[in-house]
């Protein structure tokens, strides 16, 4: 690895995963992928305009045909290149797509709905402010005007796509040293909101960020300048934001957490720590609340973030750069059953079974026993998976009572949508609306089909990776 310089990665779907980095003796960014049959492997150099000092590339897997992207600031014109793969053509490097970014920044970037949408948003150096560099396939790449106000030095932006056409981006502002959020909504636009922190971000330190749960929670994670510890900007639909800790001991200074949810309503926070220059992980547990682990690795190169995520399942992947040889060393977990990580106090229920095809078609049928007093329609839903991505081909609802209204909601990165509902007698409607959607791992689905003076009947799916998805009763 080159000196400080972080890598990033992701799931690749299929029990894959992909890590690209800036290697020491060449400047250039590599890959460093895993697949089940050929284990690792290192590519050569996948660019050869080198790599902006400081600046950490972002990338995410796109689509469901196997390709990637990562995004990265080269020195020569100090601009944002796109790094794509495609399985027909190779590896590929684009022209610059940007003015020149603030230097010691890199963007941050993910796949905008399911449609082949990208978004990469970086700090201009003109102007300090975040600038949005939108791709769709209808019109191609555009950069837009300045989006916010002047941004912190040495930080940069950290964002995620909010579901149903929206996006959120937490950035700290020049102005006060604040988490603010950038919020784009379709009916609304870009708004900036105020300050959402009161302690101060840690000078360099950038937070990491993402939906959380049901119902349009986020949770944002980040160093204080109060105390050098990490503390959570959460945001809940009926209590606004509010910011809690600190959670952890003091995180060594220059480096930034990552963080994601696991399971129904866990998450998991890793930042090393000043005192030993190890990784630690924060864990929350709805059951058990907050816990800070002990070290889980050798020390960890100076001034470098590790990246991570969740891994299949219940699993979980964490790359870092060691400071005995600088390379990049993997921290893994593979949880032991699915319980602590899928089960966080979710009732247990019948389980429709699954076959772990990488890719395939079946229907899901969710068929409830009689019970006095409870609304009973059997559900049927039609399936096809591949990689990380499922469609619902068509959904249908057996004995639907006439009076039944209907409510699906979806919670997970890759929702196209938050909710869909139908009033009694438009069910049709409302399966016209469904079919054809496309959902990511992890994402889940809540069904509610009520009834007057019944209780009423709720059904869960789950989104796997690579596999038919699977449906409970609640």
């Amino acid at each position: 690895m080159a000196p400080s310089t972080s890598p990033v990665g992701f799931d690749f779907g299929g029990g894959a995963t992909r890590i690209y980095f800036v290697a020491a003796a060449d400047g250039q960014i590599h890959e460093l992928s895993y697949n089940p049959s050929t284990l690792w492997v290192q590519s050569p150099a996948l660019t050869s305009i080198g790599v902006a000092a400081g600046s950490r590339p972002a990338g995410f897997r796109y689509g469901t045909a196997g390709a990637a992207r990562v995004y990265f600031v080269a020195p020569g014109d100090g601009a944002i290149h796109e790094l794509g793969f495609n399985s027909a053509s190779g590896w590929a490097v684009s022209a610059a797509m940007t003015p020149s970014v603030r230097p010691g920044t890199g963007p941050t970037a993910f796949q905008f709905g399911s449609a082949g949408a990208a978004r990469v948003y970086f700090v201009a150096a003109a102007d300090g402010a975040i600038h949005e560099l939108g791709y769709n396939p209808a019109s191609g790449w555009a950069v837009s005007p300045a989006l916010t106000s002047a941004v912190a030095p040495g930080t940069s932006p950290v964002g995620f796509d909010f579901g149903g056409g929206a996006a959120r981006i937490y950035f700290v502002a020049a102005a006060d040293d604040q988490i603010h959020e950038l919020s784009y909504n379709p009916s609304t636009g870009w708004v900036q909101s105020s300050a959402l922190t009161t302690t101060g971000v840690a000078a360099g330190g950038t937070p990491v960020a993402f939906p959380y749960g049901d119902g349009g929670a986020v949770r944002v994670y980040f160093v204080a300048a109060s105390d050098d510890a990490i503390h959570e900007l959460g945001f809940n639909p009926a209590t606004g934001w509010g910011v809690s800790g600190p959670l952890t001991g003091a995180v060594a200074t220059g480096t930034s957490p990552i963080g994601y949810p696991l399971g129904y309503q866990g998450v998991r926070v890793y930042f090393v720590g000043r005192g030993d220059s190890e990784l630690h992980q924060l864990a929350f547990n709805s059951s058990t609340g907050w816990s800070q682990g002990v070290a889980m690795s050798t020390a960890v190169a100076t001034g470098t973030s590790p990246t991570g995520f969740g891994f299949g399942e219940c699993n979980q992947r964490i790359y870092f750069v060691a400071s005995s040889d600088s390379a990049i060393h993997e921290l893994s977990y593979n949880g032991p059953n699915q319980t602590e990580c899928l089960s966080d106090l979710e009732p247990a229920a019948a389980t429709a079974p699954a076959g772990p095809a990488p890719a395939g078609t079946a229907p899901v049928t969710i068929s409830p026993k009689p019970r006095k007093g409870h609304v009973r329609v059997r559900i049927t839903m039609s399936w096809t998976w591949e990689g990380a991505h499922t469609r619902l081909r068509r959904v249908a609802f057996v004995r639907l009572p006439r009076k039944a209204s209907i409510v699906v909601s979806c919670r997970g990165q890759g929702c196209p949508k938050r909710r869909w509902s139908s009033r009694p007698g438009q069910s049709k409607r409302l399966r016209r609306a469904l079919s054809g959607r496309v959902f990511r791992a992890g994402d889940r689905l809540l069904i509610t089909i009520s009834v007057p003076r019944e209780i009423s009947e709720r059904a869960q799916i789950r989104i796997r990776q690579g596999r038919k998805p699977v449906a409970s009763l609640r």
